[in-house]
């Protein structure tokens, strides 16, 4: 068993891969002409997602998308009073609170760079994070920032996806400048050589 690709080669474009299936929820199975490839899901989402955060949180657009029914996030008193002296920081990157209470916010317009299935949650994450660091300069915070929230945006193990989400996975994360490893450093692809294979059923010494 090894790693698909050494460090070194990190910019090489992915080999052609051929979608087989998938085992356990969590592992998408391709093969090639060298051997049998084990994709980890959401490991390789989460590349994706990192990329795309890390690149639009450089420069955060100040464009925000109005929401029909606005959501209700509650805070301790002292981050609320964080909060307030930051909302024209908060506006700037395209998030828009409006006190609804003592303890409270309106999230009436959110950010048009969110991506995510569940922006409520994403929010939550973002504002306690900025919170815990005392600090509302996102450019400032993107890696950590955007490691935080790929995370929690991609896909979970033990999570059933069809063929078609399988091979749109793999053509998003080719497009990636590291298709290799997530963010923490976690292999995405594990490789077994034909020959590996073999060995274990004893066909050759």
């Amino acid at each position: 068993i090894e790693p698909l690709i050494k460090k070194e080669e990190v910019k090489n474009k992915l080999p052609y891969l051929e979608y087989i299936g998938q085992f356990g929820g969590t592992y998408l199975l391709f093969q090639n002409d060298e051997g049998l490839y084990l994709i980890d899901q959401h490991a390789a989402q989460e590349r994706i997602n990192y990329e795309y955060y890390y690149n639009v949180l450089a420069n955060p657009s100040k464009e925000s998308i109005p929401l029909l029914l606005p959501f209700n996030l509650e805070f301790k008193k002292e981050e609320v009073l964080i909060l307030t002296e930051n909302l024209d920081k908060l506006k700037e990157v395209g998030l828009i609170l409006e006190p609804s209470g003592m303890n409270s916010f309106f999230i009436r317009e959110i950010p048009v760079w969110i991506k995510s299935s569940n922006p409520e949650q994403m929010i939550e994450k973002i504002l306690y994070f900025l919170l815990e660091r005392h600090d509302f300069n996102i450019a400032n915070l993107r890696d950590s920032l955007s490691k935080q929230i790929a995370c929690k945006a991609s896909i979970k193990a033990n999570h059933f996806i069809d063929s078609v989400s399988a091979r749109s996975l793999i053509s998003d994360l080719e497009k990636c400048e590291n298709p290799y490893n997530c963010p923490h450093g976690r292999p995405i692809f594990v490789k077994f050589t034909h020959y590996e294979i073999e060995k274990l059923f004893k066909r050759v010494v």
